[in-house]
C-alpha cells in the first residue's frame, strides 16, 4: 500500500511541477507585450482571411496572436444605419403592443442586405498587428519583413514598426491571459489532489482502525 501511495504522490508532484513551470514560462512570455508586437503595412492582397494572415506571420516566427484590419465601406455603414433604424421602429411598435409581422419582414430584408454588403465590400486594408511569443522572434520577423519581397504581381516592401504601447491598444483579442493560465492550472491540480486524497485517506483510516482492533483483541486475549 505504501508503494501505491508513493507512486500517486510522485505523479501528483510531477504534474504540479510541470504546470507551474509552464505557467511561469507563459507569464514571462506575456511581458512586455508592446516589445513583442509589430505593426505591419503592406500585407499581400491575396492574404484575405484571418487564417491566411496568421499563416503568413507564422512563417516568420512563433506568433501569439494576429489581428487583421478591415476596411468598412460607406455602403456597409449605410446598411448598418438602415438596420438600426428598422430595429428601432420594431421596438417602438412592440412597446405599443402593435403587430410586428410586417416590420419583421423589413428587419429580415435589412439584415440580408447588410450581410450581402459585408460579403461583397468588406476588404482588407493591408495593416495587421502580430504579437510574437518572444522579443527575439519579433526582431527576426521585423528584419525579414523589411527585406524586399517578391509578390504575385510586383516587387514590394513591407513597412514594419514597433507597435504602440499597450495603453494605446485594446488587447481584447489576446487569448493567453494570466488569469486564464492560473485557472487552467487549478483546474488540473485540484482534481489531481482530490483523486490523490480519495485514494489514500480511506486506506489510511482502514489501516488505523484495523490496527486498533487488533490491539484491542490482543489485549482482551491476554486478559
Amino acid at each position: 500500500m505504501s508503494c501505491i501511495f508513493s507512486i500517486l504522490f510522485y505523479v501528483f508532484l510531477y504534474f504540479f511541477q510541470h504546470r507551474v513551470v509552464e505557467t511561469r514560462q507563459k507569464l514571462r512570455s506575456l511581458e512586455p507585450l508592446a516589445g513583442r508586437t509589430l505593426m505591419v503595412r503592406g500585407i499581400p492582397v491575396e492574404k484575405r482571411t484571418q487564417e491566411d494572415v496568421a499563416d503568413f506571420f507564422s512563417s516568420h516566427g512563433c506568433t501569439l496572436e494576429v489581428t487583421r484590419f478591415l476596411h468598412i465601406t460607406t455602403t456597409i455603414m449605410a446598411r448598418r444605419k438602415e438596420l438600426r433604424r428598422v430595429m428601432t421602429r420594431r421596438r417602438r411598435m412592440e412597446r405599443k403592443g402593435e403587430r410586428t409581422k410586417d416590420i419583421d419582414v423589413e428587419v429580415k430584408a435589412a439584415k440580408e442586405r447588410l450581410k450581402n454588403a459585408v460579403d461583397e465590400e468588406l476588404q482588407p486594408d493591408g495593416i495587421a498587428f502580430a504579437s510574437f511569443l518572444s522579443a527575439d522572434d519579433a526582431d527576426v520577423a521585423a528584419k525579414k519583413l523589411r527585406l524586399p519581397v517578391v509578390g504575385s504581381a510586383c516587387r514590394s516592401h513591407f513597412s514594419v514598426y514597433q507597435a504602440p504601447a499597450p495603453k494605446d491598444i485594446i488587447w481584447k483579442n489576446i487569448r493567453n491571459r494570466p488569469l486564464g493560465i492560473a485557472g487552467r492550472m487549478l483546474a488540473v491540480n485540484i482534481p489531481l489532489f482530490l483523486l490523490f486524497f480519495l485514494f489514500t485517506t480511506p486506506v489510511s483510516l482502514f489501516s488505523a482502525v484495523t490496527e486498533v482492533s487488533i490491539a484491542i483483541l490482543q489485549q482482551n486475549a491476554t486478559d
